[in-house]
C-alpha cells in the first residue's frame, strides 16, 4: 500500500533493504525483505522494520534475520500460547555476529549466488 491511502495503523515506511520482521504469530516465521525500488510503501504495525546501519550490509543482515538462530530467538522470547507476539523494541535489542563490512559483503554475495543455483536446480525439477 502507499502512504496516503493506509489506515492510520499502518504508517511505517519501508524502503529498499528493509527487512520486514512479523511481531505476531512469530511461529510463522514471517521475514520478508523489501526489494523494491519505488518510495512510500508502508507496513502494518504487526511488522518490525528493520533498516540497516551505514556499517552493516543491508544483505548480509538480511541472510542474518533469516537465519535459524534469529528466527528462534524471536521465537523463545515471543509471549503469548494461541497468538505469540513479540515487541518491535525487543528485536532491536538480539545480538547477531558481524564482521567488517566488506566480509558482509562477501557472506551476503557468496549466499546470493549459492541461493540462485538451488532457486535454477528447484526450478528443473519442478519443470
Amino acid at each position: 500500500m502507499m502512504y496516503s491511502t493506509a489506515p492510520s495503523r499502518a504508517k511505517r515506511i519501508v524502503k529498499n533493504g528493509d527487512i520486514l520482521v512479523s511481531t505476531v504469530r512469530t511461529y510463522l516465521k514471517a521475514i520478508a525483505p523489501v526489494s523494491h525500488s519505488e518510495n512510500g510503501y508502508i507496513a502494518s504495525t504487526g511488522f518490525a522494520v528493520i533498516r540497516s546501519r551505514n556499517d552493516v550490509c543491508s544483505d548480509y543482515l538480511k541472510y542474518a534475520l533469516l537465519s535459524n538462530y534469529f528466527i528462534n530467538l524471536v521465537e523463545s522470547e515471543s509471549t503469548g500460547i494461541s497468538y505469540p507476539a513479540i515487541n518491535a523494541s525487543e528485536l532491536v535489542t538480539f545480538n547477531i555476529a558481524l564482521g567488517p563490512f566488506k566480509e558482509q559483503q562477501v557472506i551476503a554475495n557468496f549466499l546470493d549466488n549459492a541461493t540462485c543455483k538451488i532457486d535454477t536446480l528447484i526450478q528443473k525439477q519442478q519443470n
